[in-house]
C-alpha cells in the first residue's frame, strides 16, 4: 500500500467512526468534508492532530492554506509528501 493510499485509509477510518450511522461510500476524494457535514471543526481539528500523530509530519499554518486540507484528496496530498 502506497503512502498515500495509507492516509486515505487512516482518513476515512477517521470519518467512518465519526459517523457510524452515514454510508461514506460515495464520499469523493474532492468533497469537503466540512460541507458535507461529515464533520464539525472541532473534528477537523482532531482529524489534522491524528494524521499529524500517524504521519510525523506538522502542519505549518504558514505554508499551507488550511482550506485545502478540507478534503481526503487535500489531506492525502499533504501528509503524503
Amino acid at each position: 500500500m502506497s503512502s498515500s493510499e495509507k492516509v486515505k485509509s487512516a482518513i476515512k477510518l477517521f470519518l467512518e467512526q465519526l459517523n457510524p450511522d452515514r454510508d461514506l461510500s460515495s464520499l469523493l476524494d474532492e468533497d469537503n468534508l466540512l460541507e458535507a457535514g461529515l464533520m464539525t471543526s472541532m473534528d477537523f481539528m482532531g482529524l489534522i492532530q491524528t494524521m499529524e500523530d500517524e504521519t510525523g509530519k506538522e502542519i505549518d499554518l504558514s505554508e499551507v492554506d488550511p482550506a485545502s486540507l478540507t478534503t481526503v484528496a487535500g489531506l492525502s496530498n499533504y501528509f503524503s509528501q
